[in-house]
């Protein structure tokens, strides 16, 4: 593999040299011939340059969580009911469903009321099913029941993925809705940063050999990670503590 990889990059090499030497007769300033070194030796990076690039900036000036309005909460300082099943993902076996959920969610108690709604993943006998199941945390124990219909009146709603800037990254918003009053109260969003095809395909499958380890689809050598601000948003406005971004799906419950 070592060998192999070797190899690549040594041919490379051998090609950029040859485009220095037939472009550089061209290029007069000094200056200007670094840049183009500089810019033929970062070729296979320049998708995750531009990435890291664009992230930077969104982290500067676009990871702050627009907040319209605070949901109304009762004499306890609770609110009525929350839907997190557009954001939240279990993956566990439904033995597990009642003690994990009442782990994870130990501290939602003291800022909802009434129920939270979530999407959880049950495998049994190797099916998976999907289910929105609402925990009813007003009672101890808990209570669990599937249910078909949303009736949270406090919901995080998610839009479409959307791709920008030439499919260099994607964008996601998140809405937090007053279902009751009609309105939205805050608003996040999350940007994600998907490998490039051909650069990926030329620095990951070429140049760093793509079968190196045997994986069907290989992971990638350089990728940049997204970002979201909805944990912010969730905390500020329903004060309550989340982790949810996901690497792989975009969100988790870890």
């Amino acid at each position: 593999m070592g060998l192999a990889v070797g190899m690549m990059w040594t041919l490379y090499l051998i090609v950029l040299l040859i485009f220095w030497v037939i472009f550089r007769k061209f290029i007069k300033r000094k200056i200007y011939k670094n840049i183009f070194l500089a810019f033929l030796v970062l070729l296979p990076f320049w998708d995750v340059l531009i990435q890291k690039t664009i992230k930077t900036y969104f982290e500067i000036f676009k990871m702050n969580p627009v907040v319209y309005s605070y949901p109304e909460r009762d004499a306890n300082g609770k609110i009525e009911s929350l839907g997190l099943s557009d954001v939240t993902r279990f993956l566990i076996n439904s033995s597990e469903t009642t003690r994990y959920i009442q782990s994870y969610y130990d501290d939602i108690p003291q800022n909802v009321d009434r129920y939270v709604e979530v999407l959880v993943y049950q495998y049994n006998l190797r099916k998976r099913t999907q289910n929105i199941v609402r925990i009813n945390i007003n009672k101890i124990p808990y209570t669990f029941e599937n249910i078909n219909i949303k009736k949270a009146r406090y919901q995080i709603q998610t839009t479409k993925i959307e791709d920008s800037f030439f499919g260099f990254y994607s964008k996601k918003e998140f809405l937090l809705i007053d279902t009751k009053n009609k309105k939205t109260l805050a608003k996040a969003a999350a940007f994600y940063f998907p490998n490039h095809r051909w650069y990926a395909w030329f620095r990951d499958d070429i140049l760093f050999d793509g079968d190196r380890l045997g994986w069907k689809t290989p992971p990638p050598i350089l990728f940049v990670k997204e970002i979201s601000n909805l944990d912010e948003m969730i905390k500020e406005v329903l004060k309550i503590e989340m982790h949810t971004i996901d690497k792989y799906k975009g969100f988790k419950n870890d």
